[in-house]
């Protein structure tokens, strides 16, 4: 007569159950005790360890100007998009989207190159076209910018055709 074997499958619960069994029965310490040592301890113990991590891992540099800044105090200026490269998933509502500008911020002054990363709605991202020209805040410094867009509902720059010409 053939003898049957049945394998036997052990749950993520009879792992655990087992771990703390052997480490009570290795280290002499009760379930109630190794579960203070768990949540009480441990914690304790690792806390400062993350937390001077994180500290470490920190520039200390002052915190990046922000996209509403920019356009509510930034110079106006004109922009031709050189390259377009959308960083977001295709869930995103708003991606992030990188733009690499070349700026024009006066008659008198020689155009710069500028990468913006800006969040612009889904629908807004496929009407963005390498070589078209939009208006663009810049910082005083010049180390920053943003796309002005219009609002929900309006194409780039204020007062651009689809092709991006004005």
């Amino acid at each position: 007569m053939p003898q049957h074997t049945v394998a036997v499958t052990p749950t993520l619960d009879g792992i655990a159950a087992s771990l703390v069994v052997a480490l009570a029965t290795i280290v002499g310490v009760t379930q109630s005790q190794e579960l203070v040592l768990l949540f009480v301890v441990l914690p304790v113990l690792v806390a400062p360890v993350v937390i001077g991590f994180v500290a470490w891992r920190s520039s200390g540099k002052p915190p990046p100007v922000r996209t509403s800044t920019i356009l509510a105090d930034g110079q106006p200026a004109e922009a031709e998009i050189l390259a377009i490269k959308s960083m977001g998933g295709i869930v995103d509502m708003r991606p992030m989207v990188r733009f690499s500008l070349r700026v024009t911020s006066g008659p008198d002054e020689a155009p710069f190159d500028l990468e913006v990363t800006q969040s612009v709605p889904r629908g807004l991202v496929r009407e963005f076209r390498v070589g078209a020209s939009v208006e663009v805040r810049v910082t005083a410094d010049r180390s920053a910018g943003a796309i002005v867009w219009g609002g929900p509902g309006a194409g780039p720059g204020a007062n651009s055709a689809p092709d991006g010409r004005r």
